[in-house]
């Protein structure tokens, strides 16, 4: 029987895309604030300054823009993704591929080029050390990667995500 060890398992909890979703709103929410706070300053005072007016209206526009284009929807987007991949890992909804790794192309450190992309068992997986805004697996060579040329591994993905990795002892 072959030793292997578990050298990846997907994490549960906040994802750093998560983290920045969530301080992209606490921004777009104190810029909404500023704004609104400007506007009913201006209206108890009952002073009229149209330019002040316009500067805290632009505040609220640009927080709402923020708010429903940028934050709120990375932050869904990255939830969304994050407990799809714990829940298929949970119940046991992943497939398992074995096997050598054979590396098609690495990732280099700068970026600026696609992610590691290697086959292990007849399936391809693209490793991108820069885009990954789940809790899968995204340490490409460059950085320490543990898919490296030759190496025995056992991987449990869904989808083109990867979720755990066996390393062969």
């Amino acid at each position: 029987m072959e030793d292997f060890t578990t050298i990846f398992e997907i994490a549960t909890g906040y994802t750093s895309a998560q983290l920045i979703g969530i301080s992209k709103i606490v921004i777009g929410a104190i810029i909404l604030l500023v704004g609104v706070a400007g506007i009913v300053i201006q209206i108890a005072r009952r002073r009229r300054s149209f330019i002040e007016f316009f500067v805290q209206f632009i505040l609220v526009l640009i927080a709402c823009f923020w708010l429903y284009y940028l934050a709120v929807p990375s932050f869904v987007a990255a939830t969304k993704l994050s407990n799809e991949l714990a829940n298929a890992y949970k119940s046991n909804k992943y497939k398992v591929a074995e096997g050598y790794v054979h590396v098609l192309h690495k990732q280099p450190k700068t970026g600026h080029s696609k992610g590691d992309i290697v086959v292990v068992d007849g399936v391809e997986f693209e490793i991108d050390y820069f885009s990954s805004i789940d809790q899968s697996y995204n340490t490409t060579i460059a950085y320490g990667g543990a898919l490296k040329e030759g190496e025995y591994v056992r991987l449990f993905y869904y989808h083109d995500k990867i979720l755990r990795i066996d390393k062969r002892l």
